[in-house]
């Protein structure tokens, strides 16, 4: 029997990643600061929307593969969470 353990860091919040892919150029740490600004909100929910659609992409890729009796994934336990609800006021 194996146990395969991966941890996948994708999107650091705290990081100055920025998003060109996303059609900007911003820093994600500082405009999670956004203040209410609508301009701000909608690149925070651009980066989020993002995100999960990596974590689909993953999920798929590991429902693609077969590993035995069943697919990675059957074979997989997977938690996906956030550093904080809202990072504009760093509420957990």
């Amino acid at each position: 029997m194996f146990t395969r353990v991966a941890t996948l860091v994708y999107g650091r919040e705290g990081s100055n990643r920025s998003f060109p892919e996303l059609g900007f150029t911003d820093s994600h740490h500082p405009i999670t600061h956004h203040r209410n600004l609508p301009d701000l909100v909608e690149k925070v929910t651009q980066i989020n929307v993002h995100h999960v659609e990596q974590f689909a992409y993953f999920v798929n890729r590991l429902k693609s593969i077969q590993d035995g009796d069943g697919t990675l994934l059957d074979h997989s336990m997977i938690v996906y969470g956030s550093s904080l609800s809202d990072g504009n006021v760093h509420s957990h």
